[in-house]
């Protein structure tokens, strides 16, 4: 009897630690999430409702590199000013290995056409110029293959 006495005290302790432990993990995520949310709360207070909207629009921005297949020098920040007044990531340029490109072309690298539409619009260059060419291990939406018709792109300074 004794035994079986001990057996069922030990189960009841073991259920009151549990319940224990299950209270206090409780009131620490009940802790946590009062805490993540209050902080929330105080940065959208903080940041006005612009700056709010352009992170958002700056989260998406579309990610660029400029190759040089022409061979003029400066084409390259001449052209990486103009995406960048326009809000568009240049994160390199670079030249290409020979210089005899004759028509400037968007390479879709992401899959996102819109985005290669959107940089062909923004320098003036018709559909037609925009090839898709998908490689994700690049890490960029859009390469810009700069052509000999580079004084017909749009500049920023128009």
């Amino acid at each position: 009897m004794r035994d079986s006495t001990k057996k069922i005290n030990q189960k009841k302790n073991v259920a009151a630690s549990f319940l224990v432990v299950l209270f206090a993990v409780l009131v620490l995520l009940s802790i946590n999430g009062y805490l993540a949310y209050s902080a929330y709360v105080k940065i959208v207070r903080i940041l006005p409702e612009k700056e709010l909207q352009y992170h958002h629009e700056t989260s998406s921005s579309i990610k660029a590199e400029i190759i040089n297949g022409c061979g003029i020098e400066g084409l390259g920040d001449r052209l990486t000013d103009t995406l960048r007044a326009n809000h568009v990531d240049v994160i390199q340029s670079g030249n290409y290995y020979q210089f005899n490109v004759d028509h400037t072309l968007i390479l879709d690298r992401s899959g996102s056409y819109e985005k290669a539409k959107r940089i062909a619009d923004i320098l003036g260059l018709p559909e037609q110029q925009i090839i898709r060419q998908y490689n994700k291990s690049l890490f960029l939406d859009v390469t810009v293959l700069t052509g000999k018709d580079y004084s017909k792109l749009k500049d920023s300074k128009e």
